[in-house]
């Protein structure tokens, strides 16, 4: 089994409520904490959030199963 968790999960009822032109980028990082990464945007920059989650569940079957199935062997000649 495999539990893989990148970023943490975003505070969607905080990133709502901010606002375009009264924000500040130190709002945010208060916030959200730190960006998992910052780009240029046309009108400074972007910080960039993420957050992902993975869980898989693996089932795997050898193939020595077969021998009790048929023990005389695929092609036997009697």
């Amino acid at each position: 089994m495999l539990d893989l968790e990148i970023g943490r999960p975003l505070d969607v009822d905080a990133a709502m409520a901010f606002e375009p032109g009264v924000t500040r980028r130190a709002d945010v990082l208060a916030a959200l904490g730190p960006p998992a990464g910052v780009g240029p945007a046309l009108d400074g920059s972007a910080l960039l959030y993420e957050h992902a989650k993975l869980k898989e569940n693996q089932f795997g079957l050898g193939l020595g199963f077969l021998q009790l199935l048929f023990p005389y062997g695929f092609l036997s000649v009697v």
